[in-house]
This record gives C-alpha cells, sequence and structure tokens, in this order.
C-alpha cells in the first residue's frame, strides 16, 4: 500500500476521514480505491461515525416548489436549525413527484410516485452522489407503514413493509 507507512496506520487515518474526502481519496490509487470501497472497511468506517463523541444528528429538509421542482438539505439538530450542506437533487420529477420513505445512515429511501401510484423506489446515497432505482414488483399505492433499515445477516439495506418485520 505504500512503501512508508504500514497498512494498518493509514486504514486507521482514512477512518478518521469524512465520507466525502474518503471519495475523494478512491482516486488517489488502486490500493486506496479497494480498500475504501472494501464492505469490511466501510462497515468499520460507519461503525466509528456512529460511535463517535463528536458525531452529530442531522434532518433532512425537503422543499417542493409549485413547479414540481424538489431541493433536499442537511440540518443541524440545534436551535436553529442551520442549515449543514445542501444537497444536489438527479432526479427529474417532470409528472411525478417522490415521498421520502425515510433514512438510514445516511441513506435515503424515495418512492417515486406518478398519479398516486408508486412506480419506483429509489436508494439515494446523496453524499457520494449515488443511487438505485428498484422497479416495484406490482405497480400499487405507497403504503405508509415503509421503511428503510440495515440487515446486519445481509450487511446490506432494504426497504421493508409493516407485514414484513
Amino acid at each position: 500500500m505504500s512503501d512508508f507507512l504500514p497498512e494498518d496506520l493509514i486504514q486507521e487515518i482514512l477512518f478518521k476521514l469524512p465520507i466525502k474526502s474518503l471519495v475523494r481519496c478512491t482516486s488517489l490509487c488502486r490500493t486506496w480505491n479497494s480498500l475504501i470501497k472494501s464492505p469490511t472497511f466501510i462497515s468499520k468506517h460507519l461503525q466509528r461515525t456512529i460511535s463517535s463523541t463528536d458525531h452529530q444528528s442531522l434532518f433532512l429538509l425537503r422543499l417542493c416548489s409549485k413547479e414540481r421542482e424538489e431541493q433536499y438539505s442537511l440540518r443541524l439538530d440545534n436551535q436553529d436549525f442551520n442549515e449543514h450542506m445542501q444537497l444536489h437533487f438527479p432526479f427529474e420529477s417532470f409528472k411525478s413527484y417522490f415521498h421520502v420513505i425515510g433514512s438510514c445512515n445516511s441513506l435515503i429511501c424515495l418512492a417515486k410516485v406518478i398519479q398516486r401510484f408508486t412506480v419506483s423506489f429509489i436508494f439515494w446515497n446523496p453524499l457520494i452522489q449515488k443511487y438505485v432505482n428498484i422497479e416495484p414488483r406490482i405497480l400499487g399505492h405507497l403504503s405508509h407503514t415503509s421503511c428503510i433499515q440495515y440487515a446486519t445477516y445481509l450487511r446490506d439495506y432494504k426497504r421493508v413493509k409493516e407485514d414484513d418485520t
């Protein structure tokens, strides 16, 4: 990994970086790219971030205009509800709107709705600007009892409904 620093020291340094910096580090070299994208590193980084004493709670704020333009931002959990960061919303909402199903560990689950029918679910990580679009098996009305959760046995996230839990 490096001729000058031991691998475990490099990992410790990378564990302390915020997500945006980690994303930038993936382009520095192939070794760092594979390390940072490995499930083990991601899991350890997430656990350290959650257990950190300086970890501050954030709220997701969604603003919608009459023209169906949606804006998202993260807000600090303080008395003034200060903006932490503006999020780039990469989805077109011409004939549809998006319903926030929930969030977990910076991952946001959205339901794309057209004329009251859910046409897809989107798992969106705004910090790294990536998303996955999932088509539902059956088009239907959005269940308000849906949520997103991290399944430790799968080491992955999933959308669940009240009757799935």
